[in-house]
């Protein structure tokens, strides 16, 4: 009898556990956004069956990557991708996720916790690893270059698949004669 009385009490909570509970398909098909008591977010499907738990802080829409990523936001702050899978596709390791406008729109822009930047291409893997405290448009050397500056402050160029063209070892002056 006691075990009958947990199980029913544990299977109501279970159902009565979110704050709110948004419109389906407002985000993905059969989907709903939900809001649980400690205001975090996730998904849920139609049969109230979690998809995505609650433990971000915010879920924007898929819009990234031509709609097939959503922006997701941790509990500190961190910032990653979910797919339309409800999968965490880029872990939410960065303090900033731009566009995928870089490399002809195959890349996009990450900052890391401790303020360095990075690429990650469309698959969520990180193409340019986050060391440099700067990177630029590719618009040198005819669009293939983009100007990169390292955390002690010297400058150089990555090519369009994140190789260091030009090492970075020269002041700004002295790298634009290396191209």
């Amino acid at each position: 009898m006691i075990l009958l009385l947990i199980l029913i009490s544990s299977l109501g909570y279970s159902q009565n556990n979110y704050k709110k509970i948004y419109k389906y398909n407002e985000y993905q098909n059969d989907w709903a956004l939900v809001k649980d008591i400690t205001r975090n977010y996730g998904f849920i499907d139609r049969n109230g069956k979690e998809v995505v738990p609650t433990i971000y802080s915010k879920i924007e829409e898929f819009k990234y990557n031509e709609g097939k990523y959503a922006l997701v936001k941790d509990l500190t702050g961190n910032h990653g991708f979910i797919d339309r899978n409800g999968k965490e596709v880029v872990p939410t390791i960065y303090s900033k996720i731009e566009e995928f406008k870089y490399n002809e729109g195959k890349y996009a822009l990450v900052k890391d916790v401790t303020g360095n930047y990075g690429f990650i291409d469309r698959s969520g893997e990180e193409v340019v690893p986050t060391i440099y405290s700067k990177i630029e448009e590719f618009k040198y050397n005819k669009g293939e270059y983009a100007l990169v500056k390292d955390l002690t402050g010297n400058y150089g160029f990555i090519d369009r698949s994140g190789e260091e063209v030009v090492p970075t070892i020269y002041n700004l002056k002295d790298v634009m004669q290396k191209i």
